[in-house]
């Protein structure tokens, strides 16, 4: 009998601990998010042909380490400023509890030549999930 009271209680608290578990694992997760915007500058603009753009999700919880890439495009510039962008970030790809921003580049060559003016958080803490991401150029170094 005592046996039989044994299997039976761990029979019923079993798939309690299970649900639990996945309540926890669930509320932590988020749902996909889809960040779009338009990349552009003031005035006008002429960007060099062979130009790349990327437009990238970075975990910035920590400030002094590496930010993490969880969503990014990458691509050759079709024409010129503005460019239109959209970037689907899976669900349980970033932590709610994190922060996380927006980051565009313009590069050539490898090397950055226009890069976003302002940080944009992005999906956690009630951030915006449309932007208009503007350009400046980076300074050239020793007039190169």
């Amino acid at each position: 009998m005592k046996k039989m009271l044994t299997a039976l209680t761990i029979i019923l608290f079993v798939p309690l601990i299970t649900m639990k578990s996945d309540a926890n694992r669930l509320k932590n997760q988020q749902p996909s998010q889809e960040v779009t915007g338009v990349v552009t500058s003031r005035g006008k603009s002429v960007l060099p042909k062979d130009a790349v753009i990327s437009v990238r999700i970075l975990d910035a919880t920590t400030p002094k380490g590496p930010n993490s890439v969880i969503a990014q495009r990458t691509a050759r510039i079709p024409h010129q400023l503005p460019i239109p962008f959209d970037l689907i970030v899976k669900g349980g790809s970033f932590n709610a509890r994190h922060n996380y921003v927006l980051q565009a580049v313009i590069t050539r060559k490898g090397r950055q030549i226009w890069r976003n003016a302002e940080v944009n958080p992005v999906l956690t803490n009630g951030s915006a999930t449309e932007f208009v991401v503007l350009m400046t150029p980076v300074a050239s170094r020793s007039g190169k």
